[in-house]
């Protein structure tokens, strides 16, 4: 009898203890895929030319949990555009989670935090965020994933942007020239060159 009973609690502490490990691995490897998938982004393209997205694919994440995380990620985005981090550069990392999840629910969460950062922005800043804006307007109406009340207030804020860049001297910051490589890419006549282009491609 104690043999009987011996044994069966040797057979469950081993499916407790298989449990327990089984549950610590898959929670260790889903750490591993969220903080791979957080560091891009969820951009595949740019876990490929890492090397890094076999790994990644490896976990077998699913899309729902990919979903979720592309939320947290934009959540972390919005807290550094609101704190004042580089506009252009978070704008961009933004609207990328947005494409990959095509939901615009976020959209009215940003749009104040975005316009208090222009207004510290210098021409080229403003103009790179509203070659962004652009970009994801022309996406979401091609692909007829808002209708086109969801995203008008950033339509005219782009418009607003882009023609103040045209028909105002350009102002460019330190900071700005010590990040941009090449000087042309700054000059008055590039600056204003892209912006018009930009607001041909808004209109069209």
């Amino acid at each position: 009898m104690c043999v009987v009973i011996l044994t069966k609690w040797l057979a469950i502490s081993a499916f407790i203890f298989e449990a327990d490990t089984l549950k610590t691995f898959n929670g260790g490897t889903v750490n591993k895929a969220k903080k791979i998938f957080m560091n891009y982004g969820g951009n595949y393209f740019h876990m490929q030319r890492d090397g890094i997205l076999s790994e990644y694919k490896s976990y077998a994440i699913d899309k729902s949990t990919e979903k979720m995380w592309l939320r947290e990620y934009q959540e972390t985005i919005l807290k550094k555009i609101k704190e004042g981090y580089s506009l252009d550069v978070y704008l961009t990392k933004f609207f990328s989670a947005m494409r990959q999840i095509r939901e615009v629910e976020t959209l009215q969460a940003l749009f104040n935090p975005l316009v208090k950062s222009l207004k510290n922005a210098d021409t080229f800043i403003k103009l790179r965020v509203a070659e962004e804006m652009q970009e994801f307007i022309v996406f979401f109406n091609k692909n007829h994933l808002a209708n086109s009340e969801k995203i008008s207030d950033y339509k005219k804020l782009t418009i607003e942007i882009l023609k103040n860049i045209i028909a105002k001297p350009i102002v460019i910051s330190e900071t700005t020239r010590k990040n941009v490589v090449f000087d042309d890419t700054l000059s008055e006549e590039n600056i204003k060159k892209r912006a018009q282009n930009t607001l041909n491609k808004l209109l069209a």
